[in-house]
């Protein structure tokens, strides 16, 4: 059985000071690889719009168990609503988004990648506490390219759409619940 022998601090130098070259060269071509990449790469900027969603008074009980999966739905329906092919293609338009592509790539890829390049995510749910109860929620909807202008002028398009759909979508529930209530009455 073949004795163990334990590495000190001055092997471990010793090691190091073997290796140092190595190490030097190494580090010298992943940092000058990284600088290159940086200058390289052209630059992709990020408009984001932040949309605070304010509820209204809602009983406790309700919130807490469905909150947070209710502004999920809603949120996903507008955005649905939102990144339809004709809207998407109508900012494309009016922005001159991926001008050098159109004619070669079809009109799906092309509203493919721009859905590629929307992110809309939820930031939090702030839930009711005791003395409010009411809750609200905040999302973000960001649009990249590589040009900062029009990266500017789509976000601020996008979050105007998902504002005004969200109006359209509370007036159609607010006329649904109206005409339920005048059935309800005239019935009694």
């Amino acid at each position: 059985m073949a004795a163990e022998y334990e590495l000190t601090l001055n092997d471990y130098l010793s090691i190091f000071k073997r290796r140092i070259w190595q190490i030097i060269i190494i580090a010298s071509i992943v940092l000058i690889a990284s600088i290159l990449l940086a200058i390289l790469l052209p630059p992709i900027y990020q408009s984001t719009g932040t949309i605070l969603v304010e509820s209204q008074q809602i009983p406790k009980d309700v919130i807490q168990s469905s909150i947070t999966t209710f502004a999920d739905e809603r949120i996903d329906i507008i955005k649905q609503r939102v990144m339809t092919r004709e809207n998407l293609y109508r900012i494309m338009q009016k922005y001159g988004l991926y001008k050098d592509r159109i004619g070669k790539d079809s009109i799906a890829t092309l509203v493919a990648d721009m859905r590629n390049n929307i992110t809309v995510e939820i930031l939090n749910t702030n839930q009711a506490n005791a003395w409010e109860k009411k809750a609200d929620i905040s999302f973000t909807v960001s649009f990249s390219s590589r040009d900062p202008d029009i990266t500017h002028k789509v976000a601020n398009e996008l979050v105007t759409l998902f504002l005004d759909e969200n109006v359209k979508s509370r007036t159609e529930k607010a006329t649904e619940t109206t005409e339920f209530l005048s059935q309800e009455v005239e019935t009694l």
